[in-house]
C-alpha cells in the first residue's frame, strides 16, 4: 500500500532515506525530505528489481518481494502417459471398491467418510478416473470445492492419477477465482474442477450455462460435503446433477455432535442416507487402525487453560444454537484480551524455542496478524495468511512454511482445508468453537503420519476458556477423545 510505504519512509532518519534513494536510483534532495519520499513511493511495488533494491537497503527479507499474478489457463489437456505411480493403500482400495459398487446403481448418491490425512482425495480420484474411462466420449465429470486451495490440490491429484490410468485424451477445465470459466461447447471427455463461489456467480448470471452442461454430466463429486446443504451450494450442485447425474460427497468428519443433529439429518437425506466408510476389523476403530498403519500421527493433547471467563448474552446464545459457533463480536472480545494473549505468546515462544513447526489458528484476522507480529518482534520467522491474501502470496507463504524457511504460519479461516504440510509439529488453536466440522479440519492439519510423509506425533494445543453458555465446546473435546492422547 502506498500509504504504508509513505508512513514507513517518513519515519526513517535522513541518512537511511538517502541509502534507500541511492539503492533504488531515486534522486535524493537533503532539503526536500518529503519530495524524496514521494519519488520512492511513486515507483510502485510491482517491479521486482525495485522491490529487491528497496528491501536490501532496509535489510528486510524476500518475503516482502512483490508477487505478480499467476498465469492461469482455464483449460488443461491431459494425454495418458506412463510415470511413477503410487497405488492405493489397502484401506483406500476397500473404500474404492465399495464406491464403485455404489456407483453401479442408477442415480447413485452417497457420502464417503475418511479421516483427514487418510487420503480421501486420492481415493476419490481413482473412481472418478474409472467413471471417465468407462463413459461415452461426450461425458463430463464435475468436482466442486469451496476454496481455491482445494480446487488446485484436486487438479494436481487428478493429473497424477489420470496420467497413469487414463485411456483417453481429456480436457480439464479450471473454474475458480476470477479467471476460471465453464466450457461453453466442450468436445470429447472432460472434467470440471470448480469453486462453489465462482460456479454460483455463473449460475446466478446465466442459469442455462450449467443446465446445458448437465446433460453430459455423469458424476458430481463434492469435496467437504457438509457445505452442500447451504442454499447457494445446493443450487449449483442440483443444476449440475440434472436428471441423470450421480453424486458423491467427501467428508472427513465422523458424523456431528448432538447439537448439530438437524444438520446431520439434512446432509444424510441429501445423500439418500448412504455412506461409505473405512473398514474396521477386530474391534479396532478406524482411527486406531490408521495410527497403527502409521497413516495418522499420534495427536498429543496439551491444552492451555487460560483461566479467562466470558459471558454470552441471550442473543449470543441464540447465535451459537443456530451456527454452532461464536458470534464475530464475541471472538473479537476474546481476541483483544491482553492477559489471554500474553499466555498464548508465552506458550508459542516455548514451543518455538524447541524448534517446533507450528500452525496457529487465531480468533479472527486481526488476532492472527497480532500474534504473528509479536512472534516476529521476538525474532521468530512467522507469517500470516487470510482469505484476503492474494493466491500467489498465499502460495509463497505456504511453500516457505513447508520448506522450513517459516517456523510459524498464523491464519484465520484459510488453512482448515486444502493445505498439506505433513511436517507439522504443533497445531495451536486459539479460536474457540463448538463446530465438529471446523474443529476436525483444524486438528486435521497435524494428523499426517510417517507413511504419508508426516510426523510420528503432533502436539495439539487448545486454548480453553471459561465461556458461560458455550457448553458445546466441552462436548466437542469429548467427541474427539479418540484422536489424541495426553502429553
Amino acid at each position: 500500500k502506498a500509504e504504508f510505504r509513505t508512513e514507513l519512509l517518513n519515519r526513517l532518519p535522513p541518512e537511511t532515506l538517502r541509502t534507500v534513494a541511492t539503492a533504488t536510483a531515486v534522486r535524493f534532495v537533503q532539503e526536500d525530505f518529503g519530495g524524496t519520499v514521494q519519488r520512492i513511493v511513486a515507483k510502485g511495488w510491482r517491479c521486482e528489481t525495485f522491490t529487491r533494491q528497496f528491501l536490501d537497503a532496509l535489510g528486510l527479507g524476500d518475503c516482502f518481494v512483490s508477487v505478480g499474478s499467476e498465469a492461469f489457463d482455464p483449460v488443461i489437456r491431459f494425454d495418458p502417459c506412463e510415470r511413477p505411480y503410487k497405488p492405493l493403500k489397502d484401506y483406500q482400495f476397500e473404500v474404492f471398491c465399495d464406491a464403485m459398487r455404489e456407483l453401479a446403481n442408477p442415480f447413485a448418491r452417497f457420502l464417503i467418510q475418511m479421516p483427514t490425512g487418510s487420503g480421501k482425495t486420492r481415493t476419490a480420484m481413482e473412481f472418478l478416473c474409472e467413471v471417465l474411462n468407462a463413459s461415452q466420449e461426450d461425458s463430463l465429470v464435475v468436482w466442486i470445492a469451496h476454496s481455491e486451495e482445494l480446487c488446485s490440490q484436486a487438479v494436481e491429484c487428478f493429473s497424477d492419477v489420470w496420467s497413469h490410468v487414463g485411456r483417453h485424451r481429456l480436457d480439464c477445465y479450471r473454474c475458480w477465482g476470477s479467471d476460471g470459466d465453464l466450457p461453453i461447447a466442450p468436445s470429447g471427455r472432460g472434467v470440471v474442477f470448480g469453486g462453489f463461489q465462482r460456479l454460483h456467480s455463473i449460475h446466478k448470471r446465466d442459469s442455462n450455462r450449467i443446465t446445458n452442461l448437465s446433460k453430459r454430466v455423469r458424476l458430481v463429486v463434492v469435496d467437504e460435503a457438509h457445505k452442500v446443504t447451504a442454499p447457494t451450494y445446493k443450487s449449483v450442485t442440483d443444476a449440475f446433477l440434472g436428471n441423470a447425474g450421480k453424486l458423491v460427497g467427501l467428508t472427513a468428519t465422523p458424523g456431528r455432535s448432538a447439537t448439530e443433529a438437524s444438520e446431520n439429518l439434512k446432509l444424510a437425506s441429501y445423500f439418500h442416507d448412504h455412506i461409505v466408510r473405512l473398514h474396521e476389523a477386530d474391534g479396532v476403530s478406524a482411527i486406531e487402525m490408521l495410527r497403527r498403519k502409521r497413516v495418522l500421527s499420534r495427536l498429543v493433547s496439551d491444552p492451555l487453560h487460560s483461566r479467562r471467563s466470558y459471558a454470552l448474552s441471550k442473543k449470543d446464545r441464540e447465535f451459537v444454537a443456530e451456527s454452532f459457533d461464536l458470534p464475530a463480536g464475541v471472538l473479537s472480545k476474546i481476541a483483544d484480551d491482553d492477559v489471554r494473549n500474553v499466555e498464548i505468546i508465552q506458550r508459542l515462544l516455548k514451543e518455538c524455542n524447541q524448534g517446533k513447526k507450528i500452525i496457529f489458528f487465531g480468533c479472527n484476522i486481526e488476532h492472527s496478524r497480532f500474534i504473528c507480529a509479536l512472534l516476529v518482534y521476538y525474532g521468530i520467522k512467522a507469517a500470516h495468511v487470510d482469505g484476503k491474501t492474494g493466491s500467489m502470496r498465499r502460495r509463497h507463504t505456504i511453500e516457505s512454511f513447508k520448506n522450513g524457511d517459516t517456523q510459524v504460519i498464523c491464519n484465520f479461516g484459510i488453512l482448515t482445508t486444502g493445505f498439506d504440510a505433513p511436517k507439522t509439529d504443533v497445531v495451536f488453536i486459539a479460536r474457540p468453537t463448538a463446530s465438529v466440522v471446523l474443529y476436525s479440519q483444524m486438528i486435521g492439519r497435524g494428523l499426517r503420519g510417517p507413511l504419508l510423509g508426516g510426523t510420528e506425533t503432533c502436539v495439539l494445543i487448545d486454548v480453553r476458556d471459561n465461556i458461560e453458555g458455550f457448553e458445546g465446546q466441552t462436548e466437542l473435546y469429548e467427541y474427539f477423545d479418540e484422536y489424541w492422547t495426553a502429553r
